[in-house]
């Protein structure tokens, strides 16, 4: 499976839009009544208007997500940093213009600590997750992945767990 995803899908995605080969089961106006299912794709929005972060369900009460690690630096646009996978805290401007990857952490938090109070949409991916889903989750886990703005962030995170390809 190719870990790349168009730039077109993740922007549709991190903006908001609905992906391609998924069907919404909460919108981010609805209200959540733990309606989620295993490897159901979260899109939170971020404190930053039109702009959002990835996870995916990956157990009855556990998302997991691709973050870049604060301290380093990612892109010149830092308002732009839901999109690529930054955590909500992260608020000053990195250090560096012209670095776009930067060490990641994938890790695993509850339904509230993902979403942090904001709005938030889940899709589930058409024909159902892989046979191989718990087995990524596993893999991904141990391992460590190079964060990178362009190529990839938490979207491409979350595609590759679900082996979503676009052609």
């Amino acid at each position: 499976m190719s870990s790349f995803l168009p730039s077109k899908q993740t922007w549709i995605a991190g903006l908001g839009g609905t992906p391609k080969g998924f069907s919404v089961v909460k919108t981010y106006e609805d209200e959540y009544n733990g309606n989620s299912d295993l490897g159901d794709l979260f899109m939170v929005e971020s404190h930053v208007r039109n702009i959002y972060h990835a996870g995916v369900m990956c157990s009855d009460v556990e998302i997991i997500q691709f973050t870049q690690i604060k301290s380093q630096p990612v892109a010149k646009a830092s308002g732009f940093s839901w999109l690529f996978g930054l955590s909500s805290s992260t608020t000053s401007p990195p250090h560096s213009e012209s670095s776009t990857s930067c060490t990641g952490l994938v890790s695993k938090v509850n339904v509230d600590g993902f979403t942090q109070g904001m709005s938030f949409a889940i899709y589930r991916k058409d024909g159902g997750i892989p046979a191989s889903f718990e087995k990524n989750v596993k893999n991904a886990m141990q391992k460590n992945k190079k964060y990178d703005f362009k190529t990839y962030n938490c979207i491409h995170f979350a595609m590759e767990l679900l082996e979503v390809e676009y052609e």
